[in-house]
């Protein structure tokens, strides 16, 4: 896998470097970037290597604790950070993150529609080695 996200449950750490180094953002818990630097060292060496996004149960199990995560501002991505600025954002996580059978039925509900995305194939496709804005 050559993107940032890993099966829904693992990020580059080149992806949440930005966040922690050389200052932590100021919306991260302290605690929490403490744990993650030592996870996600700032140096080239350390970029490719795949850390959990939920660290809850070691990362290995797939649930709705990651909506849990965000409130207490351990969001590994700011795009994630950003889903609880808005009143209409935090309604929706906070129904994520209290009801695991409508966080499956959620996910279920956008894997199927990812599904049907046409994938361009052979000269019309693109394969994106850095899936991210900077």
């Amino acid at each position: 896998m050559h993107g940032k996200i890993l099966h829904h449950r693992a990020a580059r750490t080149e992806s949440v470097t930005p966040r922690l180094y050389p200052t932590a953002d100021p919306t991260l818990n302290s605690t929490y970037v403490a744990a993650q630097r030592k996870l996600c060292p700032n140096s080239r060496s350390a970029a490719s290597k795949f850390i959990p996004i939920d660290g809850t149960n070691g990362g290995q199990t797939f649930d709705a604790n990651y909506f849990k995560n965000i409130f207490k501002h351990q969001a590994v991505f700011k795009s994630d950070a950003a889903l609880i600025s808005t009143s209409t954002g935090r309604r929706k996580v906070l129904t994520l993150a209290n009801s695991q059978p409508i966080f499956f039925s959620a996910f279920g509900t956008a894997m199927e529609k990812m599904g049907r995305v046409g994938v361009l194939t052979g000269t019309q496709g693109k394969i994106r080695t850095k899936c991210y804005v900077k």
